[in-house]
Parts: C-alpha cells; structure tokens; sequence
C-alpha cells in the first residue's frame, strides 16, 4: 500500500489515518530522503485536503528536517508519533472530565471517530448511555456503535432520519473533526450540521473533540470541498458549536 493510499480511505477518521500515515512513513524512511521528500510532503499536504493532519504532519516534519538536515529521519518519525500518542491520551483526559463534569451523562455522535471512540472509553464510567446515528454514506456510525456497546451497555444506534430522536434521548452532542478552522467553524462527517442545529434547538451542548494537529489557518466560509470529498463533509459554523475540545482543554469561538 502506498501512501496515497491511505489518504484516500474513506472508512477510517482522520486520527487514525494520521496514525497510519506516519506508520508508513516509519515503514518506508526512504521517502524522505533526498529528491524523494519534497514529493512525499507534497502528497501529504495535498493528498487529502479536506483532513488537516496531514498537512500539519508535512510541516512538522519540514521543521523538523529544515533545522537539522543531518537528524536522522527514523529517530524524527519516532518522536513525532510519541508526540502524536501523546496528544491523544490528553485529548482522552480532557474529555473523561467534561463527561465527568455531567455524570450520569448520555451523549449523541455520528461517524467512526477515534478520537470521541477513545474518549468515551476514557469516561465511560461517567456514561449514562450512547445514542449513534448511522451516518450515510458509508455507515461508519454502525461501525461506532459496536466498539462502544462493548463497554457501554446503553448503546443504541439510529438511522439517520432519526436524528430528532437521537438528540431527543441525549443530554448534549459530541463529535470529531477533521478541520477546525480559524474561525471556529470546523468540517466534519456530513450530518454533524444537523446534529449541531438539532442540538440548538433541543437547547442541547454541541461539542466537538480534536487535537491541535486539525487545526487550519483559513476560514471556514473560503473552503471548497474537491470532488472525491463532496458530499461527504460539511461545514458546522463556529455559532453552533458549543466549543471544541482540544488536548490542552476547551476553546469557544471568542478565543
């Protein structure tokens, strides 16, 4: 499998994609190497431009390798994925308190995230329950739903159109991301808009949970989706979203 490969899955999250990014990369050294690694950050700054930690990873490693060209590339990708490993467990920590904070808790989610999957195992002992929406296309909702009924018992999955339903049973929204914008709108799984204005209505917290590594210097009104991503993300504006959850605690649209 080659590293545009990767990019290209449209099953796994973006976290987990990163995590498998960088595993190819400590698989294959080489292609960071000499004339190769110009074309290797560029794949991954343009692979997949919808997912944010990819490029985030081509420009730590351009950092890393532009101060010390002599570094050797293993012992760089080594410390970028403990940085990475890292980053998740906090980001884990920092959601076991929120759920913690609001015990006994039910939350509603969409999509196959690892970063809210991770989360939730973290505090699941705060979890009064689970409510999964099946998140067409690709149904990787159900996918959720089954990781998560193996250490929550109150799991329940819901089609889609169900989603009054869904928000209905829960005390507040929780979702990953895959780009958080400067100014607070992020991208995500299409129907995480939905999930966030049913939640609004419901008078309902929306939160979304992602580390710093999806964090984008443009604005969510100038993105423009290609077209293997259409219909496939969309953007919550930042007045929806109660405040995204991040590895160092949380921020709200007037930070």
């Amino acid at each position: 499998m080659e590293l545009k490969d990767i990019l290209r899955n449209r099953e796994a999250g973006a976290a987990a994609l990163l995590k498998r990014a960088l595993g190819w990369l400590r698989a294959n050294p080489d292609a960071l190497a000499g004339g190769r690694r110009a074309g290797t950050l560029r794949t991954l700054r343009e692979g997949r431009p919808a997912m944010a930690g990819f490029a985030s990873l081509a420009r730590r490693l351009e950092e890393i390798l532009g101060r010390q060209p002599q570094a050797p590339v293993p012992e760089v990708l080594e410390r970028l994925a403990s940085e990475i490993d890292a980053t998740e467990f906090l980001l884990a920590e920092q959601c076991r308190e929120l759920l913690q904070s609001r015990a006994p808790v039910r939350i509603v989610t969409l999509s196959r995230s690892s970063s809210v999957l991770m989360g939730l195992r973290q505090g699941r002992d705060s979890l009064a329950g689970v409510n999964v929406l099946e998140s067409h296309p690709g149904g990787e909702g159900r996918g959720l739903a089954k990781e998560v009924a193996t250490f929550v018992r109150r799991t329940q999955l819901y089609r889609d159109e169900r989603i009054a339903d869904a928000v209905d049973g829960a005390d507040l929204g929780l979702v990953g991301a895959d780009r958080v914008f400067a100014n607070g709108d992020v991208l995500n799984k299409v129907l995480s808009r939905s999930l966030a204005e049913e939640c609004r209505r419901e008078n309902k917290p929306f939160y979304v949970l992602c580390s710093s590594w999806k964090f984008s210097r443009q604005q969510g009104e100038e993105w423009r989706l290609e077209a293997d991503d259409a219909g496939m993300f969309e953007v919550v504006p930042a007045t929806l979203i109660s405040g995204v959850l991040t590895e160092t605690g949380m921020r709200t649209s007037g930070d």
